[in-house]
């Protein structure tokens, strides 16, 4: 719907208002109060006094070890779409609210995984006693795909890393179940590597379930085994295929002219262009980009956002 005249002019005066403070203001302020490298930024005495009071009051309060722990004790697992997930967002939301915090909810739909009876057994190895079964506790992670309600039976291969699986070959493990017997490393993670000990052994909590109908296959629906992603994937592609056709004659024009004519009369605004993309958030150029396209297409032409073509011009 196109708005009365009036407001088309406010929408309009708002857009370029927008581009204005992105573009323009930034080069002003950057030629007059750009300070020199090597100069090193003075704070007021006072504000650096009231910054350590309240890094020391936070070092000293333990506010945060008591929400995360009635999060993880009293609320519990808070997996998408569970009581507990609403419950944990209400709670939040209170303790915001006490802080005097104003908090606004809004409704959305998330999918919804439901934890089934977990169990599994050995029913035959070397040694066993006749008749019995050896139990093994496990836990399926959140979203994973249910099994036949009678279950799986099937061998046991067990292997240490995937160029083992690759070893064996697809006749040795094809219709058993793979156990990936991959250790944590406890050293690494001692020694203040947390996060690399983690990525070592996580990879095998999905890489081993992919497959080609992942990139092949649309998303199956939620509670449903199977799917894939094409339809990111396609759509990846083809936002980062037109971005590249508009970015790259661009560039390539932009880098011979400042080549060929360095001390030209567009040569500093160029420069300048290309050092304040690099160095502008990638927030701050999806906002941009957001109302400049979006918004104006919506205020000047009357149709809905061209969404993937802000995606575009933000890339």
């Amino acid at each position: 719907m196109i708005g009365t005249p009036a407001l088309t002019r406010a929408r309009m005066s708002f857009v370029f208002a927008v581009v204005w403070s992105l573009l323009i203001t930034p080069t002003i302020t950057a030629q007059l109060s750009r300070p020199p490298q090597t100069s090193a930024v003075q704070y007021p005495p006072q504000l650096i006094s009231e910054i350590k009071k309240i890094q020391q009051a936070a070092m000293e309060s333990d506010y945060a070890y008591r929400q995360l722990a009635h999060l993880t004790e009293n609320i519990g697992p808070r997996l998408s779409g569970s009581p507990q997930a609403q419950t944990a967002v209400e709670y939040v939301t209170a303790e915001l609210r006490k802080l005097g915090l104003e908090v606004k909810l809004e409704r959305v739909m998330v999918p919804h995984w439901v934890r089934g009876e977990e169990k599994a057994a050995l029913t035959n190895y070397p040694g066993m006693a006749p008749g019995t079964t050896q139990k093994i506790v496990l836990t399926a992670l959140g979203g994973s795909v249910a099994t036949p309600a009678e279950g799986l039976t099937a061998e046991v291969v067990v292997v240490n890393n995937f160029d083992e699986l690759e070893a064996l070959g697809r006749n040795h493990v094809a219709g058993k179940i793979v156990l990936f017997n991959a250790r944590f490393d406890q050293r690494l993670a001692d020694n203040g590597f947390e996060g690399q000990a983690y990525g070592q052994a996580v990879i095998y909590r999905g890489i081993g379930a992919m497959n080609w109908d992942f990139f092949t296959k649309l998303p199956a629906p939620v509670g449903e085994s199977g799917g894939g992603m094409v339809n990111a994937l396609v759509g990846s592609a083809k936002l980062i295929g037109m971005a590249t056709l508009l970015a790259v004659p661009i560039g390539l024009l932009a880098a011979i002219y400042l080549s060929e004519y360095r001390d030209g009369l567009l040569a500093p605004i160029v420069r300048f262009v290309g050092e304040l993309l690099g160095g502008v958030p990638s927030n701050v150029i999806g906002i941009f980009a957001y109302t400049l396209i979006i918004r104006s297409s919506r205020a000047i032409f009357g149709v809905p956002g061209l969404y993937g073509w802000a995606g575009v011009f933000a890339l």
